[in-house]
């Protein structure tokens, strides 16, 4: 541990194993993302100093992630990617809008509502519900 920079402190402990997930599969998925080494140890993010340009995008990947594990939402490895890409666009805000204020797109007959997945189609629902497109 030595190597590694210290650049975030989980502001609920209780996070850390929904935030690493099954076998660490969404931290190992991460690194990927941002090819970057990226350790949690006691609530803690490291990662290599050859990483500092990721650092930012990182630490608001983390900080998103607490705030929608605190509304008790789940995420997978597909929401990582939707994630990252609008930390990177700056639409971390619409994005946890989508998240926290769920509208169904449709009801199907046996009640089950349906949802869109990502900002894209939430945004694209909403211009044609203002018939802009």
């Amino acid at each position: 541990m030595n190597n590694y920079v210290l650049i975030y402190k989980l502001k609920n402990e209780i996070n850390e194993p929904k935030i690493l997930g099954p076998e660490n599969i969404n931290i190992k998925f991460m690194e990927e993302l941002f090819n970057c080494e990226i350790i949690m140890n006691f609530s803690n993010v490291y990662i290599l100093p050859e990483c500092e340009d990721n650092k930012d995008y990182i630490i608001k990947m983390f900080e998103f992630l607490e705030k929608i594990l605190k509304e008790g939402i789940n995420f997978n490895t597909r929401d990582l990617i939707i994630i990252k890409q609008s930390i990177i666009d700056n639409k971390e805000d619409d994005l946890l809008r989508l998240y926290l204020k769920k509208e169904p797109i449709v009801s199907l007959v046996s009640g089950k509502a349906i949802y869109p997945k990502t900002l894209n189609q939430a945004l694209y629902i909403n211009e044609l519900n203002k018939n802009d497109i």
